[in-house]
């Protein structure tokens, strides 16, 4: 019997909790990812999925982790980019480039902010996107779109300020992603895939997902977040010239 009462009381709170949200009118995430979807890519050497976002003809942005299990360092390093085709489920574009770390920008406690350099433009012209140079406030609507294991996945959401909340350079911004039933989660491949606000502008970068069936307690209690980003604000006129 004493052993029921801490589950009883967690599950009061996370009713409570659930309760508390409902009576606030929780956030809906952006809708309509695929007006977003053209900006990202998959990248993928042979051994490892990766995503990245189009910031130029021959540009990509990702994260110092994603160039680094890519092996993507200062000499050219041959990557399959690939991104599905927004006018088919089933088409894809794809094409071999030369790739290089070409700048690198400071991003939060554990990551990096990653220019790299296509030897050449792709073939299917993606769009570049445009960045956010302002910060999020509290539970903006946001949309996340990646390659989780190398296919096409989406979510909306919203940003958080559930933790330290320091200088944007020292510190992650995190996000709670409101996925549909079966849906595809955010998680491996997605990395250095997007975090777009309303408008399709790029405010972050993914960095850490963590799934759900890993983080329930919190997601039961307070609904925490789920994806852990790289802020692109504090460098998006560097970047941009």
């Amino acid at each position: 019997m004493k052993a029921m009462v801490p589950l009883i009381f967690l599950l009061m709170l996370g009713s409570c909790a659930e309760q508390s949200q409902t009576a606030a009118g929780p956030p809906r995430g952006c809708e309509h990812a695929d007006k977003v979807a053209p900006h990202v890519v998959r990248l993928f050497n042979g051994n490892r999925i990766a995503s990245a976002i189009v910031s130029g003809p021959t540009e990509l942005l990702t994260v110092r982790h994603v160039s680094q299990g890519l092996e993507i360092a200062d000499d050219w390093q041959s990557v399959l980019i690939a991104q599905k085709d927004e006018r088919s489920e089933d088409a894809w574009h794809s094409a071999q480039r030369l790739v290089r770390l070409k700048r690198t920008f400071p991003g939060s406690m554990e990551e990096e902010v990653h220019v790299l350099e296509m030897a050449s433009p792709l073939d299917w012209n993606p769009h570049p996107t445009a960045l956010r140079t302002m910060p999020l406030s509290h539970r903006d609507q946001v949309m996340g779109v990646g390659y989780t294991g190398g296919l096409f996945s989406s979510a909306s959401g919203h940003f958080r300020t559930d933790g330290p909340a320091s200088d944007a350079r020292d510190e992650y911004v995190k996000f709670k992603m409101d996925y549909a039933p079966g849906a595809r989660q955010l998680h491996g491949g997605s990395s250095g895939g997007g975090i777009f606000d309303c408008e399709g502008k790029l405010a972050a970068l993914i960095s850490r997902n963590l799934r759900s069936e890993y983080n329930w307690l919190g997601q039961l209690l307070f609904g925490s977040s789920n994806i852990y980003a790289v802020p692109v604000h504090p460098v998006a006129h560097e970047i941009a010239r």
